[in-house]
């Protein structure tokens, strides 16, 4: 992620990718390790923070409004697609209100 410049698009791409991951490691069950989880679990809560820091002006448009809110719904589908893939509670902050908000 410190290659590219941090966009909305970057984030989606990089979102993107980890849901890729999740979605591989789901269809086979020995690659969901503690040590994946753990990676996975770090490049999801980075992604998060990115994401929840972005805060969207009262002048900007509609549209960059909407993309934002819908990348923000994104990043929580795919915390969702991680606890479901996971054998291991979360360790973060983040994962840890997420699943006791528990609309997953």
């Amino acid at each position: 992620m410190k290659d590219e410049p941090l966009t909305i698009e970057a984030l989606r791409n990089r979102l993107d990718q980890v849901e890729e991951s999740i979605q591989n490691s789901i269809s086979v069950t020995s690659a969901c390790t503690n040590e994946w989880c753990e990676s996975a679990e770090a490049v999801i809560d980075e992604l998060t923070d990115a994401i929840y820091s972005l805060n969207v002006p009262r002048w900007a448009d509609q549209e960059q409004s909407t993309r934002v809110k819908t990348l923000k719904k994104k990043a929580r589908e795919v915390y969702a697609k991680y606890i479901q893939a996971s054998e291991y509670p979360p360790r973060s902050l983040y994962g840890q209100a997420f699943c006791n908000d528990s609309k997953y």
